[in-house]
C-alpha cells in the first residue's frame, strides 16, 4: 500500500509478501530495504515472536521507569495476579534504572518474610556488600566485658554501626555516580508477610533512606481490590489509603503523588508477547519432537480429540499453548522448565503416561469453567512431575505441596531449612542417616527449581511459585495424610519459632539463632549412628537452649531421661525407636508444642494422665506403638488441632475428643 511522501520527497511504500520452501510450507521472509525508482521499498516481516517480546519488556520498563522519574511521584505499585510477572518485571526494572536512567543504585527487599530491624538493615549491608570485621572476634568473645554484657544493648550498638558503614556506603555511590541522583527501593510482594507501613515506618527505613535521595519506591504485591486508582492511574497520597499516607509522612511533605502501572504489565501479555516468552525458555526441538509424538498415527486412535484440540502445525502448538496458560506467564515458565528437564530423556517421550498427560491438561481446559478454574497447563506441569520416573515422585510431590503450605504460613525460607523441614515431616522416612535424607532433600529442591516449581532468591532463600496454589490437592489423603507434624502452621512466619540457620557436621544436622558472638543451639536433628558415638548425658548438658529435637532411628533404650534437660524443648520427634519401653517422664515437659512418637514397637503403655500438664500441645503424633488403650487426658487438649493415631494394632479405643 502507498504511504505519503516524507520530508525529502520520497514516496514511501510498504509491500508485504509471504515465501514458502519445497515443502509448501510458508516460511517468514526477512527485512530487505532498497531504493527503486527513486522510490524506498520495505519488505517487511510478520512480527518475530521473540522480537514481540523483548520489545514489550523494554517499553514496559521504560514507560515505568517514565512514571518513577516524573516529578512530584515517589511511588509506583505494580499490581496483579499470582504469576502476571511481577517480580520478573521489577527485577528488569532495576538492570535498567541503573545503566540507563538516573538512578545511582537499586536496593531489593523481599517482604514475603516477617522482618525486623536488625534482618531489614543486615539485608541492605549485603546488597552493598558490607559484612561485619570478625578479625577480632574470637577475643572478643572471650572476655569478661562481652561475657557479661546484656545482649539487648550488645544487639543496638551492632545495629547502630551497621546502619553506619551503610550510611557512608550509599554516600560513596552517589558520588561515585555523578549524574545520578535517584535511589530506588523495590518492595517486593508487599503485603503478603510484611508490609510497607511497617518497613518505612515502624523500622524507619524512610527516615533512614531520605538522607540518601530523592527516594523512589517500586512496590509490587498481589493484586487487591482496596487499592483506590483514579482514571489516570494516579493515586494521590494525601486522600488514598492509610499506607500511602504513612508514606507521605515519611517524606516529610506533601503532595507526592503514587502511580499505578498494573495496567502496563497486563498490556504487554499479547500473545506474540507470550509465545516468544515460551521461545525464549524452550529448545524448540522439545515441542516438535512432543507434538510428533502426540499426533503419530496410533496416539491418534487412542486419543482423536488430542489432534483436534493441538492441531498438527508447529507453530499453531505454540498459539494453543498460551491459549492453554489461560495467558499467565508464570504457567508458561512453568511449562518451559518441566520440558527442558524432562525431555533431555528418552524415555520420556516413549512413556506410556505422555499422551495421557496431554489428554487431562485438555480435558481440564474443556470441563472447567467460571473465574477460579483450573491453568490447565499448570495442571499439566504438576502432572509431568507426578509421571516422571527419574526420581521418587512421592517425595518430590510430598515436598512440592508442602512448599505452598509453608510458604502460606511461613512466608519465604531458606533452602537448607525447607530441606530440614521437609525430614521432620518424614518425606524421607524412614531415615538411618539425617545426611543421606539432606541430600535427597535437597535433590529433589533442585528439581523442582528446575522444574519453576521453586524460585530461588538471593542468599539461597526460595519461594514456590505462587501460581501453582491454584492447583486442586486431589491425592487420596492431601497435605494432611503425609505431614506428619504440620510444623509450618505452629511456627508460622515468626522466626524466633523457627528452625534457626541449619548447618550440617558428622551426621547431626543443626540449626542456630542469634548473632555470632550469642548464638544459641536451638535445633537437633540426629540418626541412630550418630547417637552411638556420643554420651547423651554430656551431650544434652550442652543444649540449655534447644527447642527443636528430632531423633531418628535412636538405637538406644535409656536416653528419655536425658531429653528433660532442655527445658525450652518445644517440639520433640522420636521415630522409630523400636528399643523405646517408657515414656512417662516425658511427661514433665509442659511447654511442648509437638510430641511425635512414631514406630515404637515395644512401648505398650502411656498412662492416662501423661498429657495432663502438656496445656500448649497442638500436634500429637502417635504410631506403630504396642498400645492398649489411648491416654484419656488427651481430651482435655484444649489447643490441640492435629491428632494422628495409626498403627497400633491392639488399639481399642479412641479419645473422646468434643
Amino acid at each position: 500500500k502507498t504511504c505519503n511522501s516524507n520530508s525529502e520527497g520520497q514516496e514511501t511504500r510498504t509491500i508485504k509478501i509471504k515465501t514458502a520452501n519445497k515443502s509448501g510450507r510458508e516460511t517468514k521472509p526477512p527485512r530487505i530495504g532498497l531504493i527503486y525508482g527513486g522510490c524506498r521499498i520495505r519488505f517487511a516481516k510478520a512480527m518475530d515472536p521473540l522480537f514481540a517480546y523483548r520489545r514489550g519488556v523494554d517499553e514496559a520498563c521504560k514507560n515505568i521507569l517514565g512514571s518513577l522519574e516524573k516529578d512530584g511521584v515517589s511511588r509506583v505499585i505494580l499490581a496483579g495476579e499470582a504469576g502476571i510477572g511481577k517480580t520478573w518485571m521489577a527485577r528488569k526494572i532495576c538492570e535498567h534504572a541503573t545503566k540507563e536512567w538516573s538512578f545511582y543504585i537499586a536496593l531489593w527487599l523481599n517482604l514475603n518474610k516477617e522482618i525486623d530491624e536488625m534482618s531489614l538493615y543486615e539485608d541492605i549491608a549485603s546488597q552493598l556488600y558490607l559484612f561485619p570485621d570478625n578479625d577480632e572476634e574470637g577475643e572478643e568473645d572471650d572476655s569478661d566485658e562481652y561475657g557479661s554484657e546484656d545482649e539487648e544493648e550488645q544487639k543496638n550498638r551492632d545495629l547502630t554501626m551497621l546502619k553506619d558503614q551503610i550510611h557512608k556506603k550509599l554516600w560513596r555511590k552517589k558520588l561515585k555516580r555523578e549524574g545520578k541522583k535517584n535511589l530506588l527501593l523495590v518492595l517486593d510482594d508487599e503485603g503478603s508477610v510484611t508490609n510497607e507501613e511497617k518497613v518505612m515506618k515502624e523500622l524507619y527505613l524512610g527516615v533512614f533512606l531520605a538522607l540518601h535521595g530523592p527516594l523512589k519506591i517500586l512496590l509490587t504485591r498481589r493484586e487487591r481490590e482496596e487499592d483506590v486508582i483514579d482514571s489516570g492511574g494516579e493515586i494521590e497520597s494525601e486522600a488514598t489509603d492509610g499506607e500511602i499516607q504513612s508514606h507521605a509522612m515519611v517524606e516529610s511533605h506533601l503532595g507526592f503523588r503514587t502511580i499505578d502501572e498494573s495496567q502496563t504489565l497486563r498490556d504487554i501479555c499479547t500473545d506474540d508477547y507470550l509465545i516468544g516468552l515460551l521461545e525464549s525458555l524452550t529448545k524448540e526441538d522439545y515441542l516438535v519432537n512432543l507434538l510428533e509424538c502426540l499426533t503419530k498415527e496410533e496416539s491418534r486412535e487412542k486419543l482423536p480429540s488430542l489432534e483436534e484440540s493441538l492441531g498438527t502445525n508447529h507453530e499453531m502448538l505454540k498459539h494453543h499453548i498460551v491459549r492453554l496458560s489461560m495467558r499467565l506467564p508464570a504457567a508458561l515458565v512453568v511449562l518451559a522448565k518441566s520440558l527442558n528437564y524432562v525431555c533431555h530423556s528418552p524415555s520420556f517421550l516413549a512413556s506410556p503416561y505422555l499422551q495421557e498427560v496431554f489428554k487431562i491438561a485438555i480435558d481440564c481446559e474443556r470441563s472447567n469453567t467460571g473465574k477460579l478454574r483450573e491453568n490447565p497447563i499448570l495442571r499439566l506441569s504438576y502432572k509431568l512431575l507426578q509421571t516422571d520416573d527419574t526420581m521418587k515422585k512421592s517425595s518430590a510431590v510430598d515436598c512440592f505441596w508442602h512448599s505452598l503450605s509453608f510458604f502460606e504460613h511461613c512466608g519465604c525460607v531458606y533452602h537448607q531449612e525447607l530441606i530440614a523441614h521437609w525430614i521432620l515431616e518424614g518425606y524421607f522416612d524412614p531415615v538411618t542417616s539425617v545426611m543421606k535424607a539432606f541430600k535427597a532433600g535437597r535433590a529433589v529442591m533442585m528439581e523442582l527449581i528446575k522444574r519453576g516449581f521453586l524460585k530461588i532468591q538471593e542468599e539461597n532463600v526460595v519461594m514456590p511459585e505462587v501460581a501453582m496454589k491454584e492447583l486442586i490437592d486431589i491425592r487420596r489423603c492431601g497435605l494432611s495424610g503425609t505431614s506428619r507434624i504440620g510444623l509450618a502452621k505452629i511456627c508460622g512466619s515468626n522466626t524466633t519459632k523457627g528452625l534457626g540457620k541449619i548447618n550440617y557436621v558428622d551426621d547431626i544436622i543443626e540449626g542456630v539463632r542469634g548473632t555470632k558472638k550469642a548464638a544459641k543451639l536451638t535445633t537437633v536433628l540426629a540418626s541412630g549412628n550418630r547417637l552411638m558415638r556420643i554420651s547423651p548425658e554430656k551431650y544434652f548438658e550442652k543444649l540449655g537452649d534447644l527447642e527443636i529435637l528430632g531423633l531418628f532411628d535412636p538405637i538406644l533404650d535409656t536416653f528419655v531421661s536425658f531429653l528433660l534437660k532442655p527445658e525450652k524443648l518445644r517440639v520433640l520427634v522420636i521415630r522409630e525407636c523400636n528399643l523405646l519401653k517408657d515414656i512417662e517422664e516425658l511427661k514433665t515437659l509442659q511447654g511442648l508444642h509437638v510430641l511425635e512418637v512414631s514406630g515404637a514397637s515395644s512401648l505398650k503403655r502411656i498412662s492416662d494422665d501423661f498429657f495432663l500438664e502438656m496445656h500448649e500441645l497442638q500436634t500429637l503424633h502417635l504410631s506403630g506403638l504396642q498400645i492398649k488403650s489411648s491416654p484419656s487426658s488427651i481430651c482435655l487438649l484444649k489447643k490441640l488441632h492435629r491428632l494422628i493415631i495409626r498403627n497400633c494394632p491392639l488399639l481399642k479405643d479412641l479419645p473422646d475428643i468434643q
